[in-house]
């Protein structure tokens, strides 16, 4: 059975390991969110970057040429990024959308998020912006970054070029497959740090039981015997440490004790022969004094009756 104070230090390293657990868990579950989001902005910026790289590139040529049946139909840079992004949003798992302010074509008027995300790059507040929006059908990763007029668009939308970003690039895709693994790793984070803590906090128990506790119990067993009188009682602790030191200590200081108590015990033996033979000294004195007043008496009772008489 542990003592009050084992309990107690087990109690106290428990809850500093509880709390330190908890602190390491919540910080460590916070980096891989963000981690896994960087995996995505990482994801959604290459995506934005090969589309500003091909439009740079059909702008370069004046546009490209696209066969339709037997015809060839132009497509300017905006063209073709709305086909790829119909063609990607039917095979891959993207959105992509070029939002512009004031814009005539429906198709490119900004949402909420777009509109955000221009003002941030007009304010010249980011370069970048991302979100990650949680809907009916799961996590949804937001990216925006600046849509740039470059020198080669500059020939076509020479009135956007008067404004200083006109617009962004949004990209959109599912971060449902992300946040599952992440809750995963999660999972197995909370089972790896349980059982790291519950090793530790067992084997810090039998470390304490076995250097601090178990000397401490033969101190105060040593101790009890001392109370009821027994001073013969010696530690023997045998550590190489402190307690060792403080073992060979408290037996030199029981055998003072003892020492100190059959000196002692010899003075109260001679004191209690010393009044014994007083006491028989004084029994005998009381036995002269009674001789002496009985012969006294017997001496004066004759003359005193003959007197009387």
């Amino acid at each position: 059975m542990l003592s009050t104070l084992g309990k107690r230090i087990i109690l106290c390293f428990f809850l500093i390991l509880a709390l330190f657990w908890l602190v390491f868990f919540f910080w460590l579950s916070r980096e891989q969110k963000q981690f896994f989001i960087e995996q995505l902005r990482h994801q959604a910026e290459g995506i934005y970057h090969y589309i500003i790289l091909t439009r740079q590139w059909i702008s370069l040529h004046g546009g490209i040429y696209l066969k339709n049946n037997n015809k060839y139909l132009f497509l300017t840079p905006s063209h073709f990024t709305k086909e790829i992004a119909d063609f990607a949003q039917k095979k891959l798992p993207y959105q992509i959308k070029i939002a512009v302010i004031n814009a005539h074509n429906p198709i490119h008027q900004p949402d909420n998020f777009e509109k955000e995300a221009i003002l941030n790059f007009q304010k010249g507040k980011a370069k970048e912006v991302w979100k990650v929006v949680h809907t009916s059908a799961g996590p949804l990763f937001r990216y925006a970054a600046p849509l740039v007029v470059q020198r080669e668009c500059a020939k076509c939308h020479w009135q956007m070029k008067r404004q200083k970003i006109p617009g962004c690039i949004s990209i959109s895709f599912s971060a449902a497959s992300v946040f599952e693994e992440f809750k995963k790793n999660q999972m197995f984070l909370i089972i790896g740090l349980m059982a790291t803590l519950l090793l530790i906090f067992f084997l810090l128990c039998y470390l304490l039981r076995v250097f601090v506790l178990n000397p401490l119990n033969i101190f105060v067993q040593a101790l009890q015997e001392i109370e009821k009188g027994n001073l013969n009682v010696r530690v023997n602790v045998k550590t190489g440490d402190e307690w060792e030191r403080l073992a060979q200590s408290f037996n030199q200081m029981v055998e003072g004790l003892a020492s100190y108590q059959r000196e002692l015990e010899k003075k109260v033996k001679e004191a209690t022969a010393e009044l014994a033979k007083a006491y028989e000294e004084l029994k005998k004195t009381e036995q002269f004094k009674s001789e002496f007043f009985s012969s006294i008496t017997h001496d004066l009772k004759t003359p005193i009756t003959a007197i009387k008489g």
